[in-house]
């Protein structure tokens, strides 16, 4: 099995032209839909210069028919020595039937054939599967994962030279803003920026204000994980960017139910540390808090914040629970945002 990032992938499709071979089986792990999706338009790509004419595409649900694969796998037409198979997951879920069809793929014979098993999120629970496994052990994995806000402006820089633009660092930083969370749109609003811009020099911050919509979206996990690393401006950022998109009474269980789970596993790791003095990446570990970077989330915050300012927020969490379900607190605000924005910053210093 060979593994690497959407990012790596261009490179490994050159040496294939290259050499005039490519991998006969690819499985696309999609975290993030536009990076997953631009992986199949390359691999296919790279398949047809090298002279795989024929294509058929197979979307399969849980309950489909799994055997199709197979039989498409091993019917090459008659007039075409090489043939394209996409194999298109509808869920990260395929069944019993669907894993074994899955499992025994990558043990199939695939001569003259190039074979894409896209899978949607696919994150780590999915790719500890043994299905996965056993399809991965003979295929080229090329994972797709959101980029995060750290390494956004670089890869918006990336795709804006493509596009023969260069940009100012403070309107890169602006655009990151405006992007974030949603590569889809950031990939759009580049490309307006290749067709609006007409000046010889780089992109601005005003250019960026003028032409680019807000089209951040954040997550729940964005909020929790921002306030346990102590990033408090993100954290705030992000809980007006939920606040923005979703009602109230449909957001705020999740959210408060995913800050209180994680101040409590931040309680847990932290009062394992002060009792056995052990580090707190080592009590995460044996606490067995996954995935990885809920774990490293945790570690930091559990190594900044001492076991009484944890209970404390948890207590707060826990009038927010009652203020956003119409209960009055005495000493806080009647706005659970506004508490919610208190507590983030107060789990972030």
């Amino acid at each position: 099995m060979a593994t690497l990032p959407s990012s790596g992938l261009s490179a490994k499709l050159r040496a294939s032209e290259k050499s005039g071979s490519l991998d006969p089986l690819w499985v696309i792990a999609d975290s993030e839909p536009l990076l997953a999706l631009e992986a199949a338009d390359a691999i296919r790509a790279c398949a047809r210069r090298l002279g795989f004419t024929e294509r058929e595409v197979l979307t399969l649900a849980a309950n489909g028919d799994w055997s199709r694969i197979a039989a498409t796998v091993q019917g090459l037409s008659l007039f075409s020595e090489k043939k394209i198979v996409e194999v298109r997951l509808t869920s990260p879920s395929p069944g019993l039937k669907g894993a074994a069809a899955l499992s025994s793929l990558g043990a199939e014979p695939l001569d003259g054939v190039c074979v894409i098993v896209s899978i949607p999120q696919a994150d780590w629970r999915v790719q500890k599967s043994k299905w996965f496994r056993d399809l991965a052990a003979h295929a080229t994995v090329v994972t797709c994962d959101p980029v995060p806000r750290g390494r956004l402006p670089a890869w918006l820089g990336g795709r804006l030279k493509a596009e023969g633009l260069g940009i100012e660092p403070d309107a890169l930083e602006l655009l990151a803003d405006q992007t974030e969370g949603n590569l889809l749109a950031a990939a759009q609003e580049v490309r307006k920026l290749a067709l609006l811009h007409e000046g010889t020099g780089p992109v601005t911050a005003s250019e960026i204000e003028s032409s680019v919509l807000d089209n951040s979206r954040f997550e729940i996990s964005d909020v929790v994980f921002s306030a346990m690393r102590g990033e408090a401006e993100r954290a705030c950022r992000a809980i007006e960017g939920l606040r923005a998109e979703y009602d109230t009474s449909q957001i705020m269980p999740l959210l408060m139910f995913s800050l209180s789970d994680a101040i409590r596993r931040m309680t847990e790791v932290r009062t394992l540390s002060d009792e056995r003095g052990i580090p707190p990446g080592a009590a995460v570990r044996e606490l067995r808090i996954y995935p990885r970077e809920k774990a490293a989330a945790v570690a930091s915050g559990a190594s900044r914040l001492s076991v009484r300012k944890l209970r404390n927020a948890l207590s707060v969490c826990a009038d927010i629970d009652r203020i956003y379900k119409g209960i009055s607190v005495d000493g806080r605000d009647s706005d659970p945002w506004t508490e919610l924005k208190s507590v983030t910053a107060f789990i972030s210093r």
